[in-house]
């Protein structure tokens, strides 16, 4: 909306861009309200969560209190259910959470980026949006690079409770947001759900005892997957057994692993 520091921030392209480098390193992906249960899962990512309500801020503050690592980027905690800016600093609802104060917005303008350092040298790109962060306890992961912002945080970690709240004060490029993500996906113990060439999707989900491995062929030639387990291919009946197994061109094989 015009009445916003810009209207780049857009929240679909926010959303595809945390979500593209996990479906690329095949990391499943529900979709969820900052309200629901949680407790079912390791890792809960916030991209740009500008509006929310003081059950949702609660519900997040819990889940990482209890073990579970929270991925939030910037221009979270803005506003409450009725719109009211919340006051007291950004992100209010969020601060002791993040272990930081964002003093002030500095939105990219079209066309231009900031450089992001990480902590082993590495430069990457911000893009859309940079703002000036304080510190209340976060550890930085990242700073600001050759601009006035040099040496202030892009990208933070903070300790609370038993778990870990990490925020991005721009959205970085897609290769140092797949870097960003690994690490909290690590951290919090989160695998692949398989090893599978470009292109391939696999999900893995619990029918009633046994694992059901689905996989994917996006692309318009066959390929072949390997398999670990053993089981029976739902979609033929076929037994699969360790190995190569040919997908064709945009196929799908859905596995019951165990016999």
């Amino acid at each position: 909306l015009p009445s916003k520091p810009s209207t780049r921030v857009r929240q679909m392209d926010q959303v595809i861009a945390f979500y593209r480098p996990l479906f690329e390193s095949n990391i499943t992906v529900d979709f969820v309200r900052p309200t629901d249960d949680l407790s079912g899962y390791r890792v809960v990512l916030a991209p740009s969560l500008y509006l929310v309500s003081d059950e949702a801020a609660a519900n997040l503050e819990r889940f990482v209190e209890g073990g579970g690592t929270l991925v939030m980027s910037f221009f979270s905690g803005i506003v409450d259910v009725s719109d009211h800016i919340r006051l007291g600093g950004y992100p209010r609802p969020f601060q002791a959470l993040l272990g930081l104060k964002v003093v002030d917005f500095r939105p990219l303008s079209d066309g231009q980026d900031i450089a992001v350092r990480f902590a082993d040298g590495t430069l990457a790109r911000g893009e859309i949006w940079s703002e000036i962060i304080e510190p209340s306890g976060a550890e930085v992961v990242a700073t600001f690079s050759g601009s006035d912002l040099a040496g202030r945080p892009a990208v933070t970690s903070h300790q609370s409770g038993s778990g870990t709240a990490f925020y991005m004060g721009t959205r970085p490029e897609p290769a140092a947001m797949a870097r960003l993500l690994q690490i909290a996906c690590s951290q919090a113990g989160v695998a692949p759900a398989g090893q599978t060439p470009q292109g391939v999707e696999v999900v893995r989900r619990m029918a009633g005892k046994k694992p059901v491995l689905f996989l994917l062929n996006h692309r318009d030639v066959a390929v072949d997957v390997p398999i670990v387990a053993a089981g029976e291919n739902l979609i033929d009946g076929a037994q699969i057994h360790p190995g190569l197994m040919r997908i064709e061109p945009r196929g799908v094989a859905v596995i019951r692993e165990g016999w």
